[in-house]
Protein backbone atom coordinates (compact mmCIF):
# COMPACT_ATOMS: atom_id res chain seq x y z
CA UNK A 1 0.00 0.00 0.00
CA UNK A 2 1.04 3.57 -0.61
CA UNK A 3 0.86 5.37 2.70
CA UNK A 4 -0.31 8.98 2.60
CA UNK A 5 -1.62 8.88 -0.98
CA UNK A 6 -5.28 8.79 0.00
CA UNK A 7 -6.22 12.39 0.81
CA UNK A 8 -9.65 11.52 2.19
CA UNK A 9 -10.06 11.26 5.96
CA UNK A 10 -12.01 8.02 5.70
CA UNK A 11 -11.39 5.10 3.42
CA UNK A 12 -8.74 2.54 2.68
CA UNK A 13 -5.21 3.31 1.57
CA UNK A 14 -4.46 3.07 -2.13
CA UNK A 15 -3.13 -0.34 -3.18
CA UNK A 16 -0.07 -0.35 -5.43
CA UNK A 17 -0.28 -2.18 -8.74
CA UNK A 18 2.47 -4.36 -10.22
CA UNK A 19 5.25 -2.49 -12.04
CA UNK A 20 4.03 -3.82 -15.39
CA UNK A 21 0.82 -1.76 -15.10
CA UNK A 22 2.67 1.57 -14.86
CA UNK A 23 4.22 3.41 -17.84
CA UNK A 24 7.94 2.97 -18.50
CA UNK A 25 8.71 6.70 -18.19
CA UNK A 26 7.63 6.61 -14.56
CA UNK A 27 10.67 4.56 -13.61
CA UNK A 28 13.06 6.77 -15.62
CA UNK A 29 12.30 9.97 -13.67
CA UNK A 30 15.38 11.52 -12.06
CA UNK A 31 14.72 11.69 -8.31
CA UNK A 32 18.15 12.79 -7.11
CA UNK A 33 19.59 16.26 -6.76
CA UNK A 34 19.09 18.54 -9.78
CA UNK A 35 21.77 18.25 -12.44
CA UNK A 36 24.16 21.13 -12.90
CA UNK A 37 23.87 23.29 -15.99
CA UNK A 38 27.12 21.87 -17.36
CA UNK A 39 25.73 18.33 -17.12
CA UNK A 40 22.61 19.08 -19.19
CA UNK A 41 22.37 18.66 -22.95
CA UNK A 42 22.34 22.11 -24.67
CA UNK A 43 19.72 20.80 -27.12
CA UNK A 44 17.19 20.06 -24.38
CA UNK A 45 14.40 22.35 -23.16
CA UNK A 46 15.48 21.69 -19.57
CA UNK A 47 18.88 23.25 -20.32
CA UNK A 48 17.37 26.46 -21.70
CA UNK A 49 14.86 26.79 -18.87
CA UNK A 50 17.61 26.36 -16.30
CA UNK A 51 19.82 28.88 -18.14
CA UNK A 52 17.00 31.45 -18.25
CA UNK A 53 16.32 30.95 -14.54
CA UNK A 54 20.02 31.34 -13.71
CA UNK A 55 20.31 34.51 -15.82
CA UNK A 56 17.22 36.01 -14.16
CA UNK A 57 18.66 35.19 -10.73
CA UNK A 58 21.98 36.77 -11.70
CA UNK A 59 20.31 39.97 -13.04
CA UNK A 60 18.21 40.33 -9.90
CA UNK A 61 21.28 39.84 -7.72
CA UNK A 62 23.14 42.58 -9.63
CA UNK A 63 20.15 44.97 -9.47
CA UNK A 64 19.83 44.46 -5.74
CA UNK A 65 23.41 45.58 -5.16
CA UNK A 66 23.14 48.82 -7.18
CA UNK A 67 22.92 52.09 -5.28
CA UNK A 68 21.21 55.12 -6.83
Amino acid sequence: YAMGVNYFKDGPEVALKPDSEYPDWLFKIHLGAPKKLEELDPDSIEYWRRLRKYNTWQRNKLKKGKKL
